[in-house]
């Protein structure tokens, strides 16, 4: 139990730095696009958390997408460490994790480019 709940904690730790770091990629896009364009701050980066979000689900899309291909399904018949890696959660908890980093990211920079309209 212990080394579930360390491992769990360690997982959330590196979550949390990456949500950090995508959000600080977010805020200079949005500064750069208000600086060089004289765009509105907050609505900038409400549209560029939107974007990123949209990333992230993309990435779930197109997983789900990749599963589906013709081609995929016929190599994956032939070669039985590709049904096992599909099998094990690789291919899925990858594009799960990607969802839930970009989606957090975006939610987090929408919601920042709001309360700085909101209070403008």
């Amino acid at each position: 139990m212990k080394a579930f709940i360390k491992d769990l904690a360690v997982y959330l730790g590196k979550l949390v730095i990456k949500i950090g770091a995508v959000v600080l990629i977010g805020v200079a896009i949005s500064y750069a696009i208000y600086y060089i364009k004289g765009f509105e701050f907050g609505t900038t980066m409400r549209i560029v958390g939107v974007i990123i979000a949209v990333i992230g689900l993309g990435s779930q899309l197109g997983q789900s997408n990749i599963r589906m291909d013709y081609n995929y399904n016929m190599a994956k018949m032939r070669d039985s460490s590709m049904q096992a890696r599909e099998h094990d959660g690789f291919m899925t908890a990858g594009s799960l994790s990607f969802l839930i980093w970009m989606g957090t990211s975006g939610i987090v920079l929408f919601l920042i480019g709001d309360a700085i309209i909101r209070n403008a």
